[in-house]
C-alpha cells in the first residue's frame, strides 16, 4: 500500500484568538526563523572560504 500524501502547507490552529498574542507568536516564530538563516548561511560561506585549507574543511565539517 502506497502513501499518496501531498502535504504542502502546515497551519497552527487554534495557538491564540487574541490579536495581541498572536503578533507575538508571529514575531518569535520570526526570530527564530532568521536566527536559522543566518547560522546556515554563516556555515556555507564558513565552508566556502576555507576551500583553500582542506585540513580546516574537513575538520570542520566532521565536527558537525
Amino acid at each position: 500500500m502506497l502513501n499518496f500524501t501531498d502535504v504542502t502547507e502546515f497551519i497552527l490552529l487554534g495557538l491564540t484568538s487574541r490579536r495581541e498574542w498572536q503578533v507575538l507568536f508571529f514575531i518569535i516564530f520570526l526570530v527564530v526563523y532568521i536566527i536559522t538563516m543566518v547560522g546556515n548561511i554563516g556555515m556555507m560561506v564558513l565552508i566556502k572560504a576555507t576551500q583553500t585549507w582542506p585540513i580546516l574543511r574537513q575538520c570542520l565539517i566532521s565536527r558537525m
